[in-house]
């Protein structure tokens, strides 16, 4: 290998390695409550383009702890790579994060708090691992996501998880989801279809109101109950404000129940 060509590989193995903030002086931490881990309290890093290391003074990094990423320093954070061990993203962690582009959570994550990535306006797509089985309220409220996978984990979809996304063309919910909570997919306007799982028992009030591109629904026989609540606001049906639903989806869902209007 000649010198220009070993001088262009250093620039950019320098380039990648700097690309990313590792070290522990990027981060304000503790151990987490039971003393197994690292809690990473604060990033205190520059770089736009995070990732963080797995290990730090020897310990290995478990938990993103509440609003670590939060505040005007950090708001220009464009990408996260989350490490392998991470079990825990305590609530509110990445909150109002608007130049947030991407996320990498990996498959050892078993929690993620309310709030986690509330109003990170452009992310447009997440991967739920099949390890994650606490999933909390609002944890994607007003995101830009356009799509996302929920992994098998996940047998109840908590209040306003995708409330005013920008969900595209088909929603699939999977197997294995029993419950749909209030308000979780509500304000979605872009998506046409939705299909449910054969486990699904369950369709709280508001789950898909004001979606109001939506003409498709394919119903289950396993549905038990679809809630119809009202409030000061007006009728808070689960969906409500769908006035595109074809008559074929819309008499499924009466034979299911629902007695609330489109």
């Amino acid at each position: 290998m000649d010198k220009k060509t070993l001088l262009v590989v250093v620039i950019l193995l320098t380039a990648i390695t700097t690309a990313f903030a590792q070290t522990a002086a990027d981060f304000s931490v503790e151990l987490t409550a039971d003393g197994s881990g690292v809690l990473i309290k604060r990033y205190l890093g520059k770089v736009l383009t995070v990732k963080v290391p797995d290990i730090i003074e020897g310990m290995p990094v478990k938990e993103i702890g509440r609003e670590a990423f939060h505040g005007l320093d950090t708001a220009k954070v464009t990408s996260v790579i989350l490490p392998q061990g991470l079990t825990k993203i305590w609530e509110r962690a990445f909150i109002y994060q608007v130049n947030l582009i991407s996320v990498v959570i990996p498959n050892t994550v078993t929690e993620i708090g309310n709030e986690a990535f509330r109003q990170c306006s452009v992310l447009k797509s997440v991967d739920i691992p099949d390890s994650v089985t606490t999933l909390g309220k609002y944890a994607f409220y007003q995101t830009g996501i356009e799509k996302f996978t929920l992994g098998k984990g996940i047998t109840v979809i908590p209040d306003d998880l995708f409330y005013g996304c920008k969900l595209q063309s088909a929603v699939v919910i999977p197997e294995g989801v029993t419950e749909i909570g209030d308000m979780a997919f509500g304000g979605n306007y872009s998506f046409t279809s939705l299909t449910l799982p054969s486990t699904i028992k369950k369709i709280a009030s508001g789950a898909f109101l004001s979606c109001g591109s939506l003409t498709t629904v394919t119903i289950p026989d396993s549905v038990e109950t679809i809630e119809f609540i009202f409030t000061y606001e007006g009728n808070n049906n689960a969906f409500g404000n769908c006035a595109k639903l074809n008559l074929a989806s819309q008499a499924a869902l009466k034979r299911r129940g629902y007695t609330g209007k489109f």
